[in-house]
């Protein structure tokens, strides 16, 4: 479970590191990021869905791992699919 975890952490560096790269070094106010990253977040809050505390990684404040959640789901279902069959495969090690 451990690697899982990491394997997640890392991924959600990624995608904050992708996004951030975007909006501040590119300065670009690419409408396709901000509305994708919008509406996982708003759908992530709206259902409580935290693939972190799935995988047994609480936060003290609940509302991180869903905006981290949110923020994975935007990357588009391939990446989460991607993500999730290598956290399985992971998890069966």
């Amino acid at each position: 479970m451990q690697l899982a975890n990491i394997i997640m952490v890392a991924v959600i560096v990624e995608a904050l590191i992708t996004y951030g790269k975007a909006f501040v070094v590119d300065r670009s106010n690419n409408w396709e990021y901000i509305f994708s990253a919008s509406i996982g977040i708003v759908l992530s809050l709206a259902y409580q869905l935290d693939l972190l505390a799935t995988l047994g990684m609480e936060s003290r404040i609940p509302v991180v791992g869903m905006v981290l959640t949110g923020i994975l789901i935007s990357r588009g279902s391939n990446f989460v699919w991607d993500i999730w069959q290598k956290l399985l495969q992971a998890r069966s090690e």
